[in-house]
C-alpha cells in the first residue's frame, strides 16, 4: 500500500467507479506506476542459482470506503512484461478489513490472492491472515498499600564488609587454591589509597 502512495512512485491516480465490497460503499480509483518508478518485482525459479527477477510497471484498482476513507482492497497487475521472461502475466489482490485487537479496531490485511501465468501453466496462491494478537507486558508500581506496615529494616539494605573465608586444607579430591586465584578473598587488609 505504501509504495503506491510514496512520492517517488509518481503514481497516476484517477477515478474509476463506485462498488460495494463486504456490504460497504466503495469509491474505486485506478492507478498506474511506470517501470522507472516501480518497486513491483516478479521472480521465477526454484532457487538462488536459477532465479530470474524483473521489475515491471504495474497498474490496478484501489477500493476506498466512502465514509471512513480506509483502503479495503488493492489490485495489482504487472504491465509490459518482457516476452523473454518466463512469466507472461501476474495479478494480485490484497484485501484489508477492520480487525479487533485488544478491544481496538485496526485496518489489517485479511487475505491475498496471487495469480501467475507462465506459458500454458497457471498458478494461484491464496493467503489468509488470522489470529492477530497484541503482545504486551504490563508493570504496576503501587504505593502505600498498607500504611501500618513496618518499614524495611536497615539490616536488610545496609552494606557490610566482606569477611574472608577461612582457608581449607587441601584434600586429595580438592586442589590447593592458587595464590593468584581471583576468586579467593585476600586475608590482609589492603593499604589505604595514596593521597
Amino acid at each position: 500500500m505504501r509504495e503506491i502512495f510514496e512520492p517517488h512512485s509518481q503514481a497516476e491516480i484517477n477515478w474509476d467507479h463506485w462498488a460495494t465490497l463486504r456490504g460497504r460503499r466503495m469509491a474505486v480509483f485506478n492507478y498506474f506506476i511506470d517501470s522507472g518508478h516501480s518497486a513491483f518485482t516478479i521472480s521465477y525459479g526454484s532457487g538462488k542459482s536459477d532465479e530470474q527477477r524483473i521489475v515491471t510497471a504495474y497498474k490496478g484498482l484501489i477500493y476506498v470506503d466512502a465514509n471512513t476513507g480506509e483502503i479495503d482492497r488493492i489490485k495489482f497487475e504487472a504491465v509490459d512484461i518482457p516476452r523473454t521472461f518466463p512469466i507472461n502475466a501476474t495479478t494480485e489482490t490484497l484485501d484489508y478489513d477492520l480487525v479487533p485487537i485488544s478491544g481496538q479496531q485496526f485496518v489489517l490485511p485479511v487475505s491475498a490472492r496471487l495469480n501467475m501465468k507462465a506459458g500454458r501453466e497457471s498458478t494461484k496462491n491464496e493467503i489468509e491472515f488470522h489470529l492477530y494478537r497484541k503482545f504486551e507486558s504490563e508493570t504496576f508500581i503501587k504505593y502505600n498499600l498498607d500504611p501500618n506496615a513496618p518499614p524495611v529494616p536497615d539490616s536488610s539494605t545496609d552494606e557490610k564488609p566482606a569477611t574472608p573465608e577461612p582457608a581449607k586444607p587441601p584434600t586429595p579430591t580438592t586442589p590447593a587454591p592458587k595464590k593468584d586465584n581471583p576468586w579467593v578473598l585476600p586475608t590482609d587488609v589492603p593499604p589505604p589509597p595514596p593521597k
